[in-house]
């Protein structure tokens, strides 16, 4: 027994997990990866009129070759307006939650508009700002940020009902002022609950973004390249423009949730 072990204690040793072999994750990972391409592979042998509905990954991916920059450019142009929209509505989001939470202490029932504001799907408000901004760049990011802007005020009013931590009560205890405590708790114990809101929030930017294009039309984007490969019959295109942006809004979930689990052991 080395000094190290004889200080831990003999339930923590005997409770702790062995790591998981290398190996055997890796060999997880091709299994998942090939069955992956299995299942993408069977779902694209349906046809109509001799035409897939999906197309396979070999094609997929030779369409993704052939399109070149044009297909990242339009990847750019949805992830531009879902960043912009993201934006202000955090800003508008964070806002409006604090606001429902001052309200709320006096008046509980009122933290109901929040929860019919959710039930409400964010591209149905496009044809509202459609009518206010007509068939503009405005509305598209208006539709994105209104949005974005309910799930951000749920994430703050969250926060804000959240019990007391163990460094407010003893602030409090300490005779801190009311100042004094959100000062030195606030945003950082908050900070897990508000990056949960902001990952969900960036999801539902990015479809949001792909759905207004699609439906309001716009000169670039995802969304618009999807419209114009389905009229076209292109199904490898139109295949590649949904896997792309697939791919690439996973890669920024992954990167988001790495945040929040920083954050998660920061505030531990």
């Amino acid at each position: 027994m080395t000094p190290a072990d004889a200080g831990t204690p003999l339930a923590e040793t005997a409770a702790a997990p062995p790591p998981a072999p290398r190996k055997a994750r890796a060999w997880s990972t091709l299994l998942a990866l090939a069955g992956v391409v299995l299942f993408w592979w069977l779902a694209s042998l349906p046809s109509v009129g001799g035409r897939p509905l999906i197309a396979g990954p070999l094609s997929t991916f030779t369409a993704l070759r052939e399109a070149g920059a044009t297909l990242w450019l339009d990847l750019l142009a949805t992830f531009g307006r879902a960043a912009v929209g993201l934006a202000l509505g955090t800003l508008a989001g964070v806002v409006a939650g604090l606001a429902v939470a001052a309200v709320a202490r006096a008046a509980p029932a009122f933290e109901a508009v929040l929860d019919v504001a959710r039930s409400i799907p964010p591209v149905v408000w496009l044809p509202i700002f459609l009518l206010g901004l007509g068939y503009s760049e405005s509305a598209r990011v208006a539709t994105i940020a209104a949005g974005v802007a309910v799930i951000m005020a749920v994430a703050v009013t969250t926060a804000v009902r959240a019990p007391r931590s163990v460094r407010a009560e003893m602030l409090l205890v300490a005779g801190a002022g009311w100042w004094r405590r959100l000062a030195w708790t606030q945003p950082w114990e908050s900070l897990p609950a508000l990056l949960v809101g902001l990952r969900v929030s960036t999801a539902m930017a990015i479809v949001v973004a792909t759905v207004t294009e699609m439906v309001a039309g716009a000169p670039h984007g995802v969304g618009a390249r999807i419209v114009s490969a389905q009229v076209a019959g292109d199904t490898p295109q139109l295949t590649a423009a949904i896997v792309l942006v697939g791919l690439a809004g996973w890669a920024l979930g992954l990167l988001l949730r790495a945040a929040e689990r920083a954050a998660a052991a920061s505030v531990g």
